[in-house]
């Protein structure tokens, strides 16, 4: 359990930081799906904080990812307490 909690921690960082560096390739996801700007920032602040609370070892959070089938869409959401 601990080896998927770091992993999924790792990639919830690196996804952050990478919507945050913002190259042109996350900007036109973003412009493509009529988000503003903020919303990428947004988003990545919130991907790293979630990735942080993951590899402290926070055992209150909850992690639901819903894979819409036929959607080509997901949701990801974070729930819990927060340390």
């Amino acid at each position: 359990m601990a080896i998927r909690s770091k992993l999924l921690s790792a990639v919830f960082i690196s996804s952050g930081f990478l919507k945050l560096a913002g190259p042109e390739f996350v900007r036109a996801r973003f412009a493509r799906w009529h988000y503003p700007d903020w919303f990428r920032i947004a988003i990545g602040v919130w991907e790293v904080e979630a990735g942080a609370s993951l590899s402290s070892g926070n055992r209150n959070a909850t992690l639901v990812i819903n894979d819409n089938a036929g959607t080509n869409s997901e949701s990801i959401s974070l729930t819990g307490k927060m340390l």
